[in-house]
């Protein structure tokens, strides 16, 4: 199932996400990028989902955010992040999280 949307509001978006929970019904997780209008249909429409976000959106906002604050530090910064983000038992992530953040 497909959807077109003319305007990316969050109307057009809440139909979308009512027209997908027709055929599929509310699905347990959805990804996204960091769209306000999106972010709040799901929080409206979906609200036991869980709401996850695109990561190929979080590197691209750690290159265009970051990196220049990390200057020399962002392949270290990145190499990093990856490791944690592909950690699964959520109290190692947690540990790794905190030392991450020091």
């Amino acid at each position: 199932m497909g959807s077109f949307i003319v305007k990316e509001d969050f109307e057009a978006y809440k139909f979308s996400l009512q027209s997908f929970e027709e055929f599929y019904g509310i699905p347990s997780t959805v990804m996204t990028d960091q769209e306000p209008a999106l972010k709040k249909a799901i929080e409206y429409q979906w609200a036991e989902a869980n709401h996850l976000l695109c990561l190929f959106h979080i590197f691209r906002n750690i290159q265009k955010n970051i990196a220049k604050h990390l200057r020399k530090n962002t392949e270290k910064f990145l190499k990093e992040f990856t490791k944690i983000q592909k950690i699964e038992d959520s109290n190692q992530f947690e540990k790794e999280w905190s030392s991450f953040i020091v």
